[in-house]
């Protein structure tokens, strides 16, 4: 008898835990399992199936044998019904962040995201958009197509990137290519890495050294229209304005960087004339903070 003493105690210590761990099960609900952000539709159901050549051809034909969704903001189509789920959720939570940081108004129209798991309908997409098909994301006016790659999955940054250069153009014309692509290569990591955070996965990145012989003058990258030509002084152009947008944020304040970005845009674009009046600094100021960022650069 003495022998089950023991399993009985055992079996009525977890009778009374049992309460308490029911309670704390439902204050750590995980966040895939909350309420998702949009409603499945059939294609018919949907309340827009209007979309560009490129958005016919990432469906390949066939929009009926695919998952459909749509929120307040956004319409998905997805092969199937777990990665549709994924993408929307980072999608809807990221969409806010992005708004809030930036101090963004609601956008009139929705947004629409395509998720292509296809090689070849992909390299197809690529070739029609004049894209890169080692890219994992692509967004032209209000069509957004996204690579979900069959051995890795799904890119944990291209996300939030892509929906910072949507919800820019949305909102403002003839935004500074610099001031775009840096802050969508500035906030769309930190907020890619953010959400993986909140899913248990820490992200770290390796930024690869650009020869300075191939750097842009900064002049150069601040007034140019298009990226270059050339594939180094593009990567150069990348990571010069990347590093200039994270400087900045830390320089003025990660907050401040909605007011920055129209700060920017009252004087037409002209950061140096930005820096001057907006926060009052001076040439010797300025210097010193482009010093900073080549230190970074070319270390």
């Amino acid at each position: 008898m003495h022998n089950l003493s023991p399993q009985i105690s055992l079996a009525r210590a977890f009778r009374l835990m049992l309460p308490a761990l029911l309670v704390l099960q439902l204050v750590l609900v995980p966040v895939a399992e909350s309420a998702a952000p949009y409603e499945l539709r059939s294609w018919d159901e949907l309340s827009d199936q209007e979309m560009s050549a490129l958005g016919r051809a990432a469906l390949r034909g066939r929009p009926a044998r695919w998952i459909h969704a749509e929120s307040d903001r956004y319409i998905y189509h997805a092969a199937n019904r777990r990665t549709l789920d994924r993408v929307a959720r980072e999608v809807e939570w990221a969409d806010a962040e992005i708004a809030r940081r930036l101090e963004l108004e609601p956008i009139d129209t929705r947004g629409r995201w395509f998720v292509v798991d296809d090689e070849r309908v992909w390299r197809r997409l690529m070739r029609m958009s004049g894209g890169r098909y080692q890219g994992a994301a692509v967004h032209l006016g209000g069509e957004l197509f996204i690579r979900r790659d069959q051995a890795h999955g799904l890119s944990q940054v291209d996300i939030p990137h892509e929906l910072v250069h949507f919800r820019l153009q949305q909102a403002f014309d003839d935004i500074p290519l610099w001031l775009e692509e840096g802050l969508a290569q500035w906030l769309g990591w930190e907020l890619g890495k953010r959400h993986q955070l909140r899913q248990g996965v820490s992200l770290h990145r390796e930024r690869e050294l650009i020869p300075e012989e191939y750097r842009l003058a900064w002049d150069d990258l601040l007034l140019r229209t298009s990226y270059p030509r050339d594939p180094d002084q593009n990567r150069s152009f990348y990571r010069q304005s990347t590093v200039l947008i994270e400087q900045l944020a830390q320089a003025l304040g990660p907050d401040e960087m909605g007011t920055f970005l129209r700060r920017v845009l009252e004087h037409h674009g002209d950061l140096h004339i930005t820096l001057e009046i907006a926060y009052g600094w001076s040439l010797d100021d300025e210097a010193e903070f482009f010093e900073r960022v080549e230190s970074i650069l070319w270390p």
